[in-house]
């Protein structure tokens, strides 16, 4: 009666389907014919009873499930409190995780996001636990992540900033002829936890003279290049932040 007909429209049963009752019809394609396993399909239900199915054929694309290992990518934005700063990037774990489903699918996925989320004024290190958003990279909802939840974790230390005198390298000659520049050194600026304060010094920091191996003599200016610096600390600023420089031609 319609009574009951609503009540399968709110409170719909399931069915289940034997697999070998399947057709296949190319690599990994098959059909079913539910009229054609009413009988069996009747057994299941009592009440109401089934007479027929509108549907007259289902597809389904069936193949072997396949693993692939991809990395996690945050989406955490991290404001710290004045005079704080994150020591080193934010690290997961864990960092990768190994998704299951089938070739195609997995084909196209890469990598999987945690949720947006934004942490501000922080002075202490961070420890949480975070959602990855496993329903973006699951589109066709067809793909097992074998975790939903990472812990991040990241080091914040109270800083200060220094600055330190730093000789400049630079090549010694061109194809145009000897390179003389002004100044040698300059004033690197940098951010550090006050517990590297103590591990820094001049031979951390290399500064290099970006000039052209194809110009032709005349002054002009090259601009500086940290080429080398210590992990923990952060370069705020350079002074100067160029330098100028002269090819002398050797033929002269």
């Amino acid at each position: 009666n319609g009574f009951r007909l609503f009540y399968l429209n709110v409170f719909p049963k399931t069915i289940a389907l034997n697999y070998s009752d399947f057709d296949q019809r190319d690599d990994f394609k098959y059909y079913y014919v539910p009229n054609n396993h009413l009988t069996s399909l009747q057994k299941q239900w009592k009440n109401p009873r089934m007479v027929s199915f509108e549907t007259d054929t289902l597809y389904l694309s069936l193949g072997e499930l396949q693993h692939k290992k991809i990395p996690v990518l945050s989406q955490i934005d991290v404001q710290t409190q004045s005079g704080y700063m994150l020591k080193e990037t934010l690290k997961f774990v864990p960092d990768s995780i190994t998704v299951i489903g089938p070739e195609k699918s997995l084909q196209s996925i890469q990598y999987v996001k945690t949720e947006k989320i934004s942490l501000s004024q922080i002075q202490s290190d961070i420890n949480h636990r975070v959602l990855l958003n496993t329903a973006e990279a699951n589109a066709q909802k067809n793909l097992i992540f074998s975790d939903t939840l990472v812990k991040v974790t990241g080091k914040v230390s109270k800083f200060t900033e220094v600055k330190i005198e730093v000789p400049i390298a630079y090549p010694s000659k061109n194809k145009s002829g000897a390179i003389e520049i002004f100044p040698r050194k300059a004033t690197v600026y940098y951010l550090v936890s006050f517990e590297d304060f103590d591990s820094v010094n001049t031979f951390d920091f290399e500064l290099w003279a970006v000039i052209s191996d194809t110009l032709t003599p005349n002054s002009s200016l090259a601009v500086l290049a940290v080429t080398k610096k210590p992990e923990f600390v952060k370069i705020s600023r350079i002074k100067p932040d160029y330098v100028n420089y002269l090819i002398q031609d050797e033929k002269n």
